[in-house]
């Protein structure tokens, strides 16, 4: 008699993932239509503590609701930022790779790349804040025209078809 065969476990969702070749002076006006064609919340990452201070206190500027989350905060701080954006009193997260490690929330529509991560580990970690629980997702990498020949090495290894 054959053992009894269990039923496949469902694969996890996986975000659709894009790359837009983003030119250095129109970059946050980028941004701000990505984040404004999003109804769930939208976590951004950037690469330095000093450059997620700043682009969250721009996109405020921009009349959008935004915190942020890098280790330039206390852990209070950083919790208050987080608290904040899973309960919906900001829309949008701008965060540190670091900083971002552990969030698990499942109502993440977008993960916005505005810098690009410094390896492949690091991107999968970021795409992996999107499309959970079932739900669908979408991740977008802004590239400046310097970075595009590493993002499309990335995209390769990862086994991404992109244009």
């Amino acid at each position: 008699a054959r053992p009894p065969t269990r039923p496949a476990a469902p694969r996890p969702a996986r975000p659709s993932q894009t790359s837009l070749l983003s030119p250095p002076p129109p970059r946050q006006e980028a941004l701000l239509s990505l984040i404004n064609s999003e109804e769930d919340l939208v976590l951004v990452f950037c690469r330095t503590r000093r450059g997620a201070g700043r682009l969250a206190e721009r996109l405020e500027r921009k009349g959008l609701t935004a915190t942020s989350m890098h280790g330039d905060l206390s852990q209070s701080q950083r919790e208050r930022a987080l608290r904040r954006f899973a309960g919906g009193h900001a829309r949008v997260l701008v965060a540190t790779d670091v900083a971002a490690r552990g969030i698990d929330l499942d109502d993440i529509g977008l993960v916005i790349n505005f810098d690009p991560p410094e390896d492949h580990d690091a991107y999968t970690h970021r795409v992996g804040r999107t499309a959970r629980a079932g739900r669908t997702g979408r991740a977008v990498t802004m590239v400046m025209p310097e970075h595009a020949e590493q993002r499309g090495r990335m995209a390769q290894k990862l086994g991404l078809h992109e244009p």
